[in-house]
């Protein structure tokens, strides 16, 4: 009776969620634990009905000497038995918690993860090579239990409200592949008795029965004390976070559209925003739509509510040029009517590519030249002329220049203390200095350094655009100087 319960709730989870579709390839996380092994049972059962072809991955963590070989036996005889293949990964977690700065938790998180993308992207590439367009799914053994202890692990930590919504059915890993849960409906004591019914014999990791990690200590000292004040406390914890998942659903639809309103430009490591669409937004669906950005660009995780208090703040103030940190070296920052979001710590390490001692240029530029005698009249003298051909990212130009000083030579390069630039006014000529020709023009402070110049000594003949370059300075087209033309 167990086995038959826990196989329709699974497949009514499937359904309700659409967690699977026909002809697809599904890969199993495997521990060979009791929940890895109910639900890859589970699946074993439904492989006809569903039409899907199953894998498994096991992931040896390299914490229980012996124990943790066991296991991995286990799993390789078990599929090798039902004529399912298996993927394994074996890994120090120790090590590489100690590398990167993070718990054996964390560590282990990370390497299963990256494991089941690595398995995904292996099992994709084979079909591939067939023929075929796969589909490719990594269904984990997250369930009702898990996703209690999880909202108690977020709220312990002070999550905000979409914490609230706990494990999603469906989520995308960052390989780009679907991540499903189909027994996230099901008890712990369903699972055991699934287990039981079915005759299974799971491995059993004997860390689960020691309060030696934070989930551990939430399962084994305060689940215990919570189930006395609440018999169900599984199933309403459950149901809180289907609520939460609904709001969040609402909220985050909003925000992308706000998101996709306030976008003026996005690069892989900056983000421009128009102000003001921020600041007509409500608080919740404003501080969503920051994280949101910041996620575009790599920050995912760190960001807690003095940040976005602080972005208030900073947005009321109204000042160009002002700017706050967040975690990992990203920065919130205005900018002449633009919320400007960017990695400075990743922009500070690209290597430059073009350009002299002095004022190196980050990106792919060339420049060639030729002389020209061409003058378009016949009554002109020729005068010496010299083409210029400058390439950027996104396009060539050429710009004709006459009466050059044979010293210095022209070069490209950035800017430097003293440039200027001779622009035309009302039929005459005016010396600006190139940071107020940059102040005029609104080009954001620290984009500044990093527009080409085509400059001979201190004097700028050519600022390149946005048009060349793609940076998404607001400076949209190249502006010449009204010298030597």
């Amino acid at each position: 009776m167990a086995g038959t319960r826990v196989i329709k709730k699974v497949t009514e989870t499937i359904q309700r969620h659409g967690l699977i579709s026909g002809g697809e390839y599904v890969l199993v996380g495997l521990s060979g634990g009791p929940d890895s092994l109910c639900l890859f049972d589970c699946l074993l059962q439904l492989q006809e009905k569903l039409d899907i072809r199953l894998f498994a991955a096991h992931i040896n963590h390299g914490l229980r000497p012996g124990a943790a070989d066991e296991d991995q036996a286990f799993v390789e005889d078990y599929c090798k038995k039902a004529g399912v293949k298996c993927f394994v990964f074996e890994g120090d977690c120790n090590a590489l918690a100690k590398e990167n700065d993070q718990s054996s938790e964390e560590a282990g998180r990370e390497l299963r993860y990256a494991s089941y993308d690595a398995a995904a992207t292996s099992i994709e590439q084979e079909a591939v090579a067939r023929g075929e367009k796969p589909v490719v799914k990594i269904a984990l053994a997250h369930n009702a239990n898990d996703q209690a202890e999880t909202l108690l692990f977020r709220m312990i930590r002070g999550t905000g409200p979409d914490g609230l919504a706990g494990m999603e059915y469906s989520r995308k890993s960052k390989g780009g592949f679907d991540i499903i849960r189909p027994i996230l409906d099901c008890s712990r004591e369903e699972v055991e008795a699934y287990i039981k019914k079915r005759r299974l014999h799971p491995c059993i990791d004997a860390t689960n029965d020691q309060p030696i990690y934070s989930r551990n200590k939430i399962r084994l000292e305060i689940m215990p004390k919570l189930t006395e004040m609440n018999p169900n406390i599984v199933e309403a914890l459950s149901r809180l976070a289907e609520n939460a998942q609904e709001d969040k659903e609402y909220f985050w639809k909003t925000v992308v559209s706000t998101f996709a309103e306030a976008l003026l430009y996005k690069s892989d490591t900056e983000i421009a925003m128009e102000q003001q669409v921020l600041e007509r937004a409500l608080p919740a669906v404003r501080h969503r739509v920051i994280t949101h950005a910041f996620a575009q660009i790599g920050l995912t995780a760190d960001i807690g509510r003095t940040h976005l208090e602080a972005a208030d703040t900073l947005l009321a103030a109204d000042k160009t040029g002002s700017e706050i940190h967040f975690p990992q070296g990203y920065i919130f920052a205005l900018s002449y009517g633009k919320v400007l979001i960017r990695n400075a710590k990743l922009q500070a390490e690209e290597l430059p590519e073009f350009g002299s001692e002095e004022g190196f240029i980050q990106g792919t530029y060339s420049i060639s030249q030729m002389n020209d005698t061409r003058t378009g009249w016949d009554f002109e003298p020729p005068k010496p002329a010299i083409i210029f051909t400058i390439t950027g990212p996104m396009k060539s130009i050429n710009i004709r220049l006459v009466g050059l000083p044979e010293e210095p030579a022209v070069e490209l390069r950035t800017r430097r203390d003293g440039d200027f630039i001779m622009l035309s006014s009302g039929g005459s000529l005016i010396t600006k200095k190139l940071q107020d020709f940059f102040t005029d023009a609104k080009v954001p402070v620290h984009l500044r350094d990093q527009i080409p110049l085509l400059c001979v000594g201190r004097e700028v003949l050519l600022v390149l655009g946005d048009d060349m370059t793609g940076l998404g300075t607001g400076l949209a087209r190249s502006r010449y100087s009204g010298n030597y033309r």
